[in-house]
Protein backbone atom coordinates (compact mmCIF):
# COMPACT_ATOMS: atom_id res chain seq x y z
CA UNK A 1 0.00 0.00 0.00
CA UNK A 2 2.92 2.29 0.86
CA UNK A 3 3.87 2.18 -3.01
CA UNK A 4 0.56 2.56 -4.40
CA UNK A 5 0.14 5.54 -2.07
CA UNK A 6 3.59 7.21 -3.20
CA UNK A 7 2.32 6.12 -6.98
CA UNK A 8 -0.45 8.17 -6.44
CA UNK A 9 1.11 10.90 -4.56
CA UNK A 10 3.92 11.34 -7.28
CA UNK A 11 1.32 10.99 -10.32
CA UNK A 12 -0.75 14.24 -8.44
CA UNK A 13 2.47 16.11 -7.55
CA UNK A 14 3.62 16.74 -11.22
CA UNK A 15 0.36 18.07 -12.68
CA UNK A 16 -0.38 19.96 -10.03
CA UNK A 17 2.89 22.49 -9.97
CA UNK A 18 2.53 22.78 -13.42
CA UNK A 19 -0.61 23.53 -13.20
CA UNK A 20 -0.33 26.02 -9.66
CA UNK A 21 2.12 28.02 -12.32
CA UNK A 22 -0.12 28.28 -14.74
CA UNK A 23 -3.21 29.26 -12.22
CA UNK A 24 -0.82 32.02 -10.66
CA UNK A 25 -0.14 33.57 -14.32
CA UNK A 26 -3.60 33.70 -15.41
CA UNK A 27 -4.86 35.00 -12.24
CA UNK A 28 -1.67 37.47 -12.14
CA UNK A 29 -2.50 38.58 -15.49
CA UNK A 30 -6.29 39.18 -14.35
CA UNK A 31 -4.98 41.46 -11.53
CA UNK A 32 -2.61 43.76 -13.37
CA UNK A 33 -3.65 44.35 -16.85
CA UNK A 34 -4.91 47.21 -16.08
CA UNK A 35 -1.70 48.38 -15.05
CA UNK A 36 0.01 47.38 -18.05
CA UNK A 37 -0.31 50.14 -20.56
CA UNK A 38 0.54 52.95 -17.26
CA UNK A 39 3.94 50.44 -16.53
CA UNK A 40 5.21 51.07 -20.29
CA UNK A 41 7.14 53.64 -21.23
CA UNK A 42 7.22 54.94 -17.01
CA UNK A 43 11.36 54.20 -17.00
CA UNK A 44 11.01 51.98 -14.26
CA UNK A 45 13.98 50.07 -13.63
CA UNK A 46 13.77 45.98 -14.71
CA UNK A 47 14.34 44.93 -11.39
CA UNK A 48 11.13 47.21 -9.74
CA UNK A 49 9.00 45.50 -12.29
CA UNK A 50 9.98 42.05 -11.34
CA UNK A 51 9.62 42.51 -7.90
CA UNK A 52 5.79 44.11 -8.35
CA UNK A 53 5.25 41.09 -10.89
CA UNK A 54 6.52 38.57 -8.02
CA UNK A 55 4.62 40.61 -4.85
CA UNK A 56 1.16 40.09 -6.65
CA UNK A 57 1.84 36.60 -8.00
CA UNK A 58 2.37 35.74 -4.37
CA UNK A 59 -0.89 37.40 -4.15
CA UNK A 60 -2.72 35.16 -6.29
CA UNK A 61 -1.55 31.97 -4.31
CA UNK A 62 -4.43 31.96 -1.76
CA UNK A 63 -6.95 31.42 -5.22
CA UNK A 64 -4.23 29.69 -7.24
CA UNK A 65 -3.97 26.51 -4.91
CA UNK A 66 -7.30 25.51 -5.04
CA UNK A 67 -7.86 26.35 -8.98
CA UNK A 68 -4.25 23.89 -9.15
CA UNK A 69 -5.84 21.21 -6.82
CA UNK A 70 -8.74 20.93 -9.16
CA UNK A 71 -6.88 20.61 -12.23
CA UNK A 72 -4.68 18.26 -10.80
CA UNK A 73 -6.95 15.81 -9.18
CA UNK A 74 -9.03 15.75 -12.40
CA UNK A 75 -6.05 15.25 -14.50
CA UNK A 76 -4.44 12.30 -11.45
CA UNK A 77 -8.22 10.65 -11.48
CA UNK A 78 -8.44 10.33 -15.24
CA UNK A 79 -4.88 9.61 -16.18
CA UNK A 80 -5.52 6.52 -13.68
CA UNK A 81 -9.11 5.80 -15.26
CA UNK A 82 -8.02 5.93 -18.67
CA UNK A 83 -5.17 3.82 -18.23
CA UNK A 84 -7.34 1.45 -16.41
CA UNK A 85 -5.18 1.45 -13.25
CA UNK A 86 -8.30 2.76 -11.15
CA UNK A 87 -10.18 -0.04 -12.11
CA UNK A 88 -7.45 -2.53 -11.51
CA UNK A 89 -6.86 -1.29 -7.79
CA UNK A 90 -11.16 -1.71 -7.41
CA UNK A 91 -11.15 -5.33 -8.56
CA UNK A 92 -7.91 -5.73 -5.93
CA UNK A 93 -10.73 -5.01 -3.50
CA UNK A 94 -9.12 -1.14 -2.65
CA UNK A 95 -12.16 1.02 -1.96
CA UNK A 96 -12.37 4.71 -3.78
CA UNK A 97 -11.75 6.12 -0.62
CA UNK A 98 -8.48 4.29 0.35
CA UNK A 99 -7.18 5.50 -2.98
CA UNK A 100 -7.50 9.25 -2.34
CA UNK A 101 -6.51 8.53 1.37
CA UNK A 102 -3.02 10.42 0.84
CA UNK A 103 -4.43 12.61 -1.68
CA UNK A 104 -6.68 13.85 0.96
CA UNK A 105 -4.06 14.27 3.51
CA UNK A 106 -1.78 16.18 0.78
CA UNK A 107 -4.67 18.26 0.26
CA UNK A 108 -5.73 18.82 3.90
CA UNK A 109 -1.86 20.42 3.92
CA UNK A 110 -2.45 22.56 1.61
CA UNK A 111 -5.83 24.01 2.68
CA UNK A 112 -3.80 25.24 6.10
CA UNK A 113 -1.14 26.11 4.20
CA UNK A 114 -3.34 28.03 1.52
CA UNK A 115 -5.02 29.71 5.08
CA UNK A 116 -1.35 30.55 6.23
CA UNK A 117 -1.12 32.33 3.08
CA UNK A 118 -4.57 34.09 3.21
CA UNK A 119 -4.17 35.53 6.72
CA UNK A 120 0.27 36.17 7.01
CA UNK A 121 2.04 36.34 3.67
CA UNK A 122 -0.51 37.74 1.32
CA UNK A 123 -1.23 40.87 3.43
CA UNK A 124 2.38 41.36 3.53
CA UNK A 125 2.78 41.29 0.11
CA UNK A 126 -0.38 42.96 -0.90
CA UNK A 127 1.59 45.76 1.79
CA UNK A 128 4.82 45.55 -0.76
CA UNK A 129 3.19 45.55 -3.93
CA UNK A 130 0.71 48.67 -2.80
CA UNK A 131 3.82 50.36 -1.30
CA UNK A 132 5.83 50.21 -4.31
CA UNK A 133 3.15 51.17 -6.50
CA UNK A 134 2.38 54.10 -4.27
CA UNK A 135 6.20 54.95 -5.27
CA UNK A 136 5.54 54.91 -8.80
CA UNK A 137 2.48 57.18 -8.47
CA UNK A 138 4.44 59.40 -6.75
CA UNK A 139 6.98 59.35 -10.07
CA UNK A 140 4.26 59.37 -12.34
CA UNK A 141 1.00 60.62 -10.33
CA UNK A 142 -1.83 59.72 -12.93
CA UNK A 143 -0.69 56.43 -13.15
CA UNK A 144 -3.39 56.09 -10.16
CA UNK A 145 -6.31 57.53 -12.22
CA UNK A 146 -8.88 54.96 -13.21
CA UNK A 147 -12.41 55.32 -14.51
CA UNK A 148 -15.30 54.79 -12.33
CA UNK A 149 -13.27 53.77 -9.21
CA UNK A 150 -12.86 55.08 -6.06
CA UNK A 151 -8.87 55.67 -5.20
CA UNK A 152 -7.81 55.77 -1.95
CA UNK A 153 -3.87 55.91 -2.65
CA UNK A 154 -3.80 59.79 -2.21
CA UNK A 155 -2.91 60.26 1.33
CA UNK A 156 -5.55 61.96 2.97
CA UNK A 157 -8.07 61.54 0.47
CA UNK A 158 -9.98 59.27 -1.95
CA UNK A 159 -11.18 60.20 -5.49
CA UNK A 160 -13.19 59.15 -7.86
CA UNK A 161 -13.61 59.98 -11.91
CA UNK A 162 -15.82 59.47 -14.23
CA UNK A 163 -13.38 59.80 -17.05
CA UNK A 164 -9.57 60.09 -18.29
CA UNK A 165 -7.77 61.95 -21.00
CA UNK A 166 -6.48 59.11 -23.26
CA UNK A 167 -4.49 62.41 -25.02
CA UNK A 168 -3.26 64.33 -22.41
CA UNK A 169 -1.85 62.53 -19.24
CA UNK A 170 -3.32 63.54 -16.08
CA UNK A 171 -6.39 65.01 -17.38
CA UNK A 172 -9.78 63.64 -15.95
CA UNK A 173 -13.55 64.08 -15.99
CA UNK A 174 -16.66 64.49 -13.42
CA UNK A 175 -14.55 63.89 -10.11
CA UNK A 176 -15.50 63.57 -6.51
CA UNK A 177 -12.96 63.79 -3.65
CA UNK A 178 -13.71 62.86 0.11
CA UNK A 179 -10.79 64.89 1.63
CA UNK A 180 -10.35 62.83 5.66
CA UNK A 181 -9.39 64.26 8.91
CA UNK A 182 -6.99 62.73 11.14
CA UNK A 183 -9.84 60.63 13.16
CA UNK A 184 -10.62 59.37 9.30
CA UNK A 185 -13.83 61.17 9.09
CA UNK A 186 -14.80 62.40 5.69
CA UNK A 187 -14.21 66.35 6.58
CA UNK A 188 -14.79 67.75 3.26
CA UNK A 189 -16.67 66.84 0.12
CA UNK A 190 -15.58 68.44 -3.43
CA UNK A 191 -16.87 68.01 -6.89
CA UNK A 192 -15.59 68.86 -10.30
CA UNK A 193 -16.42 68.64 -14.00
CA UNK A 194 -12.64 68.74 -15.05
CA UNK A 195 -9.15 68.62 -13.40
CA UNK A 196 -5.73 67.66 -14.04
CA UNK A 197 -2.61 66.49 -12.01
CA UNK A 198 0.50 67.61 -12.53
CA UNK A 199 4.27 66.52 -10.63
CA UNK A 200 6.64 69.52 -10.19
CA UNK A 201 9.90 69.13 -12.56
CA UNK A 202 11.72 68.06 -9.09
CA UNK A 203 9.26 65.81 -8.14
CA UNK A 204 8.73 67.43 -5.17
CA UNK A 205 5.19 68.14 -4.99
CA UNK A 206 1.76 67.70 -7.33
CA UNK A 207 -0.54 69.69 -8.08
CA UNK A 208 -4.27 69.22 -8.86
CA UNK A 209 -6.14 71.22 -10.23
CA UNK A 210 -9.76 71.52 -10.68
CA UNK A 211 -12.08 73.30 -12.32
CA UNK A 212 -15.71 74.55 -12.06
CA UNK A 213 -17.17 72.21 -8.78
CA UNK A 214 -18.35 73.09 -5.50
CA UNK A 215 -17.18 72.38 -1.86
CA UNK A 216 -18.83 71.08 1.20
CA UNK A 217 -17.48 71.30 4.58
CA UNK A 218 -19.18 70.70 7.56
CA UNK A 219 -19.03 73.34 10.57
CA UNK A 220 -18.81 71.51 13.60
CA UNK A 221 -18.79 74.48 15.90
CA UNK A 222 -22.15 76.40 14.18
CA UNK A 223 -25.34 74.68 15.02
CA UNK A 224 -27.70 76.54 13.10
CA UNK A 225 -26.00 75.62 9.60
CA UNK A 226 -24.67 71.81 9.67
CA UNK A 227 -22.22 72.91 6.27
CA UNK A 228 -20.89 75.60 4.56
CA UNK A 229 -20.80 75.48 0.24
CA UNK A 230 -18.19 77.30 -1.70
CA UNK A 231 -18.34 77.69 -5.70
CA UNK A 232 -15.51 77.56 -7.37
CA UNK A 233 -14.48 78.06 -11.28
CA UNK A 234 -10.49 77.29 -10.24
CA UNK A 235 -9.30 75.74 -7.45
CA UNK A 236 -5.54 74.32 -6.95
CA UNK A 237 -4.23 71.68 -4.28
CA UNK A 238 -0.90 71.31 -4.22
CA UNK A 239 0.33 67.68 -2.23
CA UNK A 240 3.43 67.19 -1.17
CA UNK A 241 5.60 64.21 -2.74
CA UNK A 242 7.14 61.47 -1.22
CA UNK A 243 10.43 61.61 -3.05
CA UNK A 244 11.68 62.49 -6.41
CA UNK A 245 13.62 58.70 -6.12
CA UNK A 246 11.42 55.69 -6.10
CA UNK A 247 11.97 55.06 -2.42
CA UNK A 248 10.00 52.38 -0.43
CA UNK A 249 7.88 54.34 1.97
CA UNK A 250 5.03 53.09 4.41
CA UNK A 251 2.37 55.49 4.12
CA UNK A 252 -0.35 55.71 6.72
CA UNK A 253 -3.15 55.23 4.44
CA UNK A 254 -2.30 51.45 3.83
CA UNK A 255 -2.50 50.58 7.39
CA UNK A 256 -6.74 51.62 6.89
CA UNK A 257 -6.69 48.92 3.37
CA UNK A 258 -8.46 45.82 4.15
CA UNK A 259 -6.43 43.76 1.65
CA UNK A 260 -3.56 44.12 3.88
CA UNK A 261 -4.68 42.79 7.41
CA UNK A 262 -5.10 39.49 9.17
CA UNK A 263 -8.27 38.46 10.08
CA UNK A 264 -7.20 39.48 13.70
CA UNK A 265 -7.16 42.89 12.06
CA UNK A 266 -9.96 42.91 10.30
CA UNK A 267 -12.18 42.19 13.27
CA UNK A 268 -11.26 45.56 14.81
CA UNK A 269 -11.50 47.01 11.37
CA UNK A 270 -14.89 46.54 10.46
CA UNK A 271 -15.95 46.85 14.14
CA UNK A 272 -14.52 50.68 14.24
CA UNK A 273 -15.27 51.19 10.74
CA UNK A 274 -19.05 50.65 11.70
CA UNK A 275 -18.91 52.51 14.77
CA UNK A 276 -17.77 55.56 12.43
CA UNK A 277 -20.72 54.96 9.79
CA UNK A 278 -22.74 55.25 13.46
CA UNK A 279 -21.25 58.59 14.25
CA UNK A 280 -21.55 59.71 10.96
CA UNK A 281 -25.14 59.14 10.95
CA UNK A 282 -25.73 60.74 14.40
CA UNK A 283 -23.54 63.60 13.29
CA UNK A 284 -25.76 64.15 10.28
CA UNK A 285 -29.06 63.83 12.23
CA UNK A 286 -27.98 66.11 14.41
CA UNK A 287 -27.17 68.70 11.78
CA UNK A 288 -30.07 68.44 9.60
CA UNK A 289 -32.15 68.42 13.21
CA UNK A 290 -30.77 71.99 13.81
CA UNK A 291 -31.24 73.50 10.15
CA UNK A 292 -34.51 75.90 10.11
CA UNK A 293 -35.88 73.56 7.31
CA UNK A 294 -35.88 70.12 9.29
CA UNK A 295 -36.09 71.87 12.76
CA UNK A 296 -38.09 69.73 15.17
CA UNK A 297 -41.60 71.36 16.04
CA UNK A 298 -43.72 70.67 19.36
CA UNK A 299 -47.02 68.46 18.38
CA UNK A 300 -48.87 71.51 19.54
CA UNK A 301 -46.86 73.94 17.61
CA UNK A 302 -50.37 74.92 15.25
CA UNK A 303 -51.90 75.71 18.41
CA UNK A 304 -49.41 77.53 19.75
CA UNK A 305 -49.58 79.55 16.62
CA UNK A 306 -52.94 79.93 16.29
CA UNK A 307 -53.17 82.05 19.85
CA UNK A 308 -49.99 83.70 19.55
CA UNK A 309 -51.58 84.75 16.35
CA UNK A 310 -48.67 83.78 14.00
CA UNK A 311 -47.68 85.94 10.63
CA UNK A 312 -49.19 83.90 7.96
CA UNK A 313 -46.15 84.46 5.84
CA UNK A 314 -47.70 83.32 2.84
CA UNK A 315 -49.61 86.50 2.85
CA UNK A 316 -46.95 88.94 3.42
CA UNK A 317 -45.23 87.15 0.40
CA UNK A 318 -48.14 87.31 -1.96
CA UNK A 319 -48.77 91.24 -1.16
CA UNK A 320 -44.68 91.73 -1.87
CA UNK A 321 -43.90 92.90 -5.76
CA UNK A 322 -42.93 90.61 -8.52
CA UNK A 323 -39.15 91.37 -8.36
CA UNK A 324 -38.48 90.70 -4.98
CA UNK A 325 -40.81 87.28 -5.16
CA UNK A 326 -38.37 86.53 -7.77
CA UNK A 327 -35.73 87.38 -5.31
CA UNK A 328 -37.00 85.06 -2.60
CA UNK A 329 -37.95 82.60 -4.70
CA UNK A 330 -34.73 81.83 -6.31
CA UNK A 331 -32.75 82.57 -2.77
CA UNK A 332 -35.02 79.60 -1.66
CA UNK A 333 -34.54 77.29 -4.34
CA UNK A 334 -30.85 77.85 -4.59
CA UNK A 335 -30.92 76.73 -0.68
CA UNK A 336 -33.18 73.92 -1.32
CA UNK A 337 -30.43 72.75 -4.84
CA UNK A 338 -27.97 73.34 -1.94
CA UNK A 339 -29.62 71.21 0.57
CA UNK A 340 -30.26 68.78 -2.18
CA UNK A 341 -26.66 68.62 -3.17
CA UNK A 342 -25.34 68.23 0.63
CA UNK A 343 -28.34 65.20 1.09
CA UNK A 344 -26.79 63.22 -2.09
CA UNK A 345 -23.05 63.81 -0.78
CA UNK A 346 -24.04 62.14 2.25
CA UNK A 347 -25.80 59.57 0.78
CA UNK A 348 -22.84 58.67 -1.44
CA UNK A 349 -20.78 58.69 1.83
CA UNK A 350 -22.99 56.55 2.96
CA UNK A 351 -22.59 54.07 0.32
CA UNK A 352 -19.03 54.25 0.24
CA UNK A 353 -19.11 53.23 4.15
CA UNK A 354 -21.44 50.20 3.08
CA UNK A 355 -19.46 49.33 0.55
CA UNK A 356 -16.28 49.50 2.49
CA UNK A 357 -17.79 47.24 5.51
CA UNK A 358 -19.15 44.93 2.28
CA UNK A 359 -15.51 43.87 1.46
CA UNK A 360 -13.84 44.25 4.79
CA UNK A 361 -16.32 41.37 5.64
CA UNK A 362 -15.60 39.59 2.10
CA UNK A 363 -11.68 39.73 2.92
CA UNK A 364 -12.67 38.34 6.32
CA UNK A 365 -14.58 34.99 5.00
CA UNK A 366 -12.41 34.58 1.99
CA UNK A 367 -9.37 33.93 4.45
CA UNK A 368 -11.37 30.86 5.60
CA UNK A 369 -13.56 30.16 2.76
CA UNK A 370 -10.88 29.73 0.27
CA UNK A 371 -9.21 26.59 2.27
CA UNK A 372 -11.48 25.02 2.63
CA UNK A 373 -12.81 25.33 -1.12
CA UNK A 374 -9.26 23.48 -1.40
CA UNK A 375 -10.80 20.33 0.17
CA UNK A 376 -13.66 20.72 -1.91
CA UNK A 377 -12.32 21.28 -5.24
CA UNK A 378 -10.57 17.98 -4.24
CA UNK A 379 -14.14 16.06 -3.48
CA UNK A 380 -15.30 17.39 -6.98
CA UNK A 381 -11.58 17.06 -9.35
CA UNK A 382 -11.74 13.62 -7.94
CA UNK A 383 -14.53 12.82 -8.29
CA UNK A 384 -15.04 13.55 -11.90
CA UNK A 385 -11.57 12.56 -12.72
CA UNK A 386 -12.56 8.92 -11.49
CA UNK A 387 -16.05 9.42 -13.71
CA UNK A 388 -14.41 10.76 -17.19
CA UNK A 389 -12.00 8.88 -17.07
CA UNK A 390 -10.09 11.05 -19.18
CA UNK A 391 -6.88 12.65 -18.50
CA UNK A 392 -4.32 14.54 -20.39
CA UNK A 393 -5.36 18.83 -21.03
CA UNK A 394 -8.23 18.36 -23.26
CA UNK A 395 -11.44 17.56 -21.32
CA UNK A 396 -10.06 18.64 -17.08
CA UNK A 397 -9.03 21.75 -17.88
CA UNK A 398 -12.14 22.96 -19.50
CA UNK A 399 -14.24 21.64 -16.59
CA UNK A 400 -11.95 22.84 -14.38
CA UNK A 401 -12.29 26.41 -15.69
CA UNK A 402 -16.36 26.02 -16.06
CA UNK A 403 -16.20 24.88 -12.39
CA UNK A 404 -14.29 27.78 -11.16
CA UNK A 405 -15.34 30.45 -12.68
CA UNK A 406 -18.79 29.49 -11.60
CA UNK A 407 -17.86 29.61 -8.05
CA UNK A 408 -15.82 32.19 -8.12
CA UNK A 409 -18.47 34.29 -9.57
CA UNK A 410 -21.17 32.91 -7.39
CA UNK A 411 -19.14 34.47 -4.27
CA UNK A 412 -18.54 37.69 -6.15
CA UNK A 413 -21.74 38.05 -6.70
CA UNK A 414 -23.05 37.51 -3.45
CA UNK A 415 -20.66 39.30 -1.93
CA UNK A 416 -20.47 42.33 -4.17
CA UNK A 417 -24.31 42.50 -4.48
CA UNK A 418 -26.08 40.68 -2.21
CA UNK A 419 -24.03 41.68 1.04
CA UNK A 420 -23.30 45.25 -0.32
CA UNK A 421 -26.90 46.21 -0.33
CA UNK A 422 -27.95 44.64 2.60
CA UNK A 423 -29.64 41.95 0.86
CA UNK A 424 -28.24 39.52 2.70
CA UNK A 425 -25.44 39.23 5.83
CA UNK A 426 -22.04 38.78 5.03
CA UNK A 427 -22.01 35.21 6.63
CA UNK A 428 -24.36 33.70 3.66
CA UNK A 429 -23.29 36.17 0.90
CA UNK A 430 -19.74 34.90 1.41
CA UNK A 431 -20.33 31.37 1.54
CA UNK A 432 -23.19 30.42 -0.59
CA UNK A 433 -20.90 28.78 -3.34
CA UNK A 434 -19.35 26.97 -0.86
CA UNK A 435 -21.90 25.50 0.39
CA UNK A 436 -23.58 24.74 -3.14
CA UNK A 437 -20.14 23.26 -4.35
CA UNK A 438 -19.80 21.00 -1.13
CA UNK A 439 -23.33 19.75 -1.81
CA UNK A 440 -22.17 18.89 -5.69
CA UNK A 441 -18.79 17.25 -4.18
CA UNK A 442 -20.64 15.00 -1.67
CA UNK A 443 -22.80 13.78 -4.54
CA UNK A 444 -20.21 13.56 -7.09
CA UNK A 445 -18.51 11.27 -4.65
CA UNK A 446 -21.09 8.86 -3.93
CA UNK A 447 -21.44 8.45 -7.77
CA UNK A 448 -17.65 7.87 -8.09
CA UNK A 449 -17.68 5.61 -5.24
CA UNK A 450 -20.72 3.37 -6.83
CA UNK A 451 -19.53 3.39 -10.47
CA UNK A 452 -22.29 5.46 -11.59
CA UNK A 453 -22.70 5.54 -15.52
CA UNK A 454 -23.18 9.63 -15.06
CA UNK A 455 -21.13 9.75 -18.56
CA UNK A 456 -22.53 6.71 -19.92
CA UNK A 457 -24.26 7.97 -23.05
CA UNK A 458 -26.25 4.85 -23.78
CA UNK A 459 -28.25 6.22 -20.21
CA UNK A 460 -28.85 8.99 -21.49
CA UNK A 461 -30.38 7.44 -24.92
CA UNK A 462 -33.05 5.30 -23.29
CA UNK A 463 -33.88 7.82 -21.09
CA UNK A 464 -34.76 10.04 -24.10
CA UNK A 465 -36.16 6.55 -26.07
CA UNK A 466 -38.03 5.65 -22.74
CA UNK A 467 -39.95 9.24 -23.15
CA UNK A 468 -40.67 8.86 -26.93
CA UNK A 469 -41.77 5.71 -26.29
CA UNK A 470 -38.73 3.75 -27.56
CA UNK A 471 -39.09 5.38 -30.70
CA UNK A 472 -37.14 8.60 -31.43
CA UNK A 473 -38.47 10.98 -34.20
CA UNK A 474 -35.67 11.57 -36.95
CA UNK A 475 -36.04 14.92 -36.88
CA UNK A 476 -34.38 14.83 -33.52
CA UNK A 477 -32.23 12.31 -33.83
CA UNK A 478 -30.19 13.92 -36.47
CA UNK A 479 -29.04 16.77 -34.03
CA UNK A 480 -28.46 14.40 -31.06
CA UNK A 481 -24.39 12.61 -31.52
CA UNK A 482 -24.83 9.48 -29.78
CA UNK A 483 -27.94 8.64 -31.68
CA UNK A 484 -27.00 10.23 -35.15
CA UNK A 485 -25.96 6.10 -36.27
CA UNK A 486 -29.13 4.78 -34.65
CA UNK A 487 -31.79 5.75 -36.57
CA UNK A 488 -34.57 3.14 -37.05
Amino acid sequence: MKRLHLYIIKSFTGPFLFTLFISVFVLLMASIWRYVDNLAGRDLPISVLIEFFGYYSITTLFMAIPLAILLASIMTLGNLGERYELIAMKAAGISLFRILQPLIIVVVFLSFLTFYISNYIVPISMFKSKTLLSDMVDKNPEFLLKEGTFISDMPGATIKVEGVSKDEAGLFYDAIIYERAPSGRIARTITAQSGKMLASKDMSFMTIWLYKGRMYEEDNQSKGVPFTRTSFDEYMVITPMESSDLERTEKEVNKQDYRMLTYQQLDTLISKTKTQRQDEYARTYNHLSDYRFFKKLPKDSVEIAKVNNAVNVDSIVEALPSSEKAIIFSSALGEAKSMQSYLLSKEESYSQYQTYIAKAEEYWHQKFSWPFACIIFFLVGASLGAIVRQGGFGMPVLISIVLFISYYMITKYGANYFVSRGYLPAYIGNWIATVLFLILGIWLMIKAATDSALMDSDVYEKFIKKIFRGRLPKQISRFIPFTRDRID
